[in-house]
């Protein structure tokens, strides 16, 4: 339409033939589906975001994961998760109450997409746990400026109902190659490497190291 908007038409089409077989006309029917189509969009992005944030799901992030690991093997390329678990978020809610913590839950997603690049992917594995998948110019420097903007960003106060609270975050960065030859591996690591940062002070970035033979 003028207006930007999308319309979904199934076309059924018949041929009317006389009694030599010849055919005379086309019948044609038209119908909008572009209710059914819209419900299916819906569906399908319910199916593969978090209702809260926005954001991927576990199951759609992995997917992901998986088709950039199998590239990143195809064409020796790189892929690097970032594990991001929020500080001090049990506290906003046992002081603030689930509605708060829920707030603070979308400004997290909003600071962290600010942050990356586009093309970067992320998702909410769940609870105050985040992931940021970076698959391409995979390096040191990238993941460690995009690791310390994370962490800087999500630093900065939230202001919700005039109050202004206050979380962090720590993060654990896996890359493959050499870590990780499938999902859980990787996953396994950087969450391990999270829990390192976690161990060393919260609010700082921590890489998983390979395993000595």
């Amino acid at each position: 339409r003028s207006d930007g908007t999308e319309v979904h038409c199934e076309w059924f089409n018949s041929a009317l033939t006389d009694e030599d077989g010849q055919v005379t006309s086309i019948m044609a029917l038209v119908q909008d589906v572009s209710a059914k189509i819209q419900i299916a969009r819906q569906q399908h992005y319910l199916a593969n975001h978090d209702s809260l944030t926005g954001l991927l799901n576990r199951s759609a992030f992995q997917s992901r994961l998986q088709k950039s690991l199998a590239q990143a093997q195809n064409s020796a390329g790189s892929v690097a998760l970032l594990f991001i678990d929020l500080d001090g978020f049990k506290r906003v809610n046992d002081t603030e109450g689930h509605r708060a913590g829920d707030e603070v839950l979308r400004i997290v997603a909003q600071r962290i997409s600010s942050t990356v690049r586009a093309g970067d992917t992320m998702a909410r594995l769940g609870g105050d746990e985040f992931l940021v998948m970076l698959d391409r110019e995979v390096t040191r420097e990238v993941t460690d400026n995009i690791g310390h903007r994370i962490i800087e960003a999500l630093h900065q106060p939230m202001t919700i109902d005039g109050r202004d609270l206050h979380i962090g975050a720590s993060i654990g960065v896996a890359v493959n190659p050499p870590l990780g030859e499938d999902i859980d591996a990787l996953m396994n690591r950087a969450d391990q490497a999270m829990y390192s940062a976690k161990r060393a002070g919260k609010g700082c970035l921590h890489y998983a190291h390979p395993i000595s033979p």
